[in-house]
């Protein structure tokens, strides 16, 4: 059974009302604008939602990793955007090489978004530092 979900010990991300400042979070990662702005938009929605999985997550990954899990969620959704139309269209209108081209475009803005989710999970273990994983049930009461 994995232990109980309670924050330890306030983070950067939770029990602070200044701006968040994310160089001081994840220092030595250079965010894009728009990592930075949905890292940024999720980090304030962690203050404020204190759930079972955000508890997790952070025990998890730490400030650090949270960070970089949003920033690559930044380029996750605009590549699965991208990428949708290439895996539909050739079933809609038979046009391959249309399907080709946006697949291929979504290959590359995804690579972005694989290489920051290598950096969270390269943090996460950083911040264990030897502790296990900690799963999340969403099935359990007990967590």
């Amino acid at each position: 059974m994995t232990e109980p979900i309670e924050p330890t010990e306030p983070t950067e991300l939770t029990e602070s009302t200044e701006p968040i400042d994310l160089r001081k979070i994840a220092p030595g990662h250079y965010l894009f604008p728009h990592e930075r702005w949905i890292a940024k938009l999720e980090s304030q929605r962690q203050r404020t939602d204190r759930s079972r999985y955000i508890l997790t997550l952070e025990q998890n990954f730490g400030p650090e990793g949270v960070v970089l899990n949003w920033a690559a969620l930044a380029w996750m959704i605009p590549g699965l955007l991208v990428g949708l139309p290439g895996v539909f269209s050739p079933i809609v209108t038979g046009a391959t090489t249309f399907s080709y081209w946006t697949i291929g475009l979504a290959e590359l803005i995804l690579i972005p978004g694989f290489i920051r989710a290598m950096q969270a999970h390269i943090a996460g273990r950083r911040f264990r530092a030897g502790r296990p994983f900690v799963r999340f049930n969403r099935f359990s009461s007990k967590n």
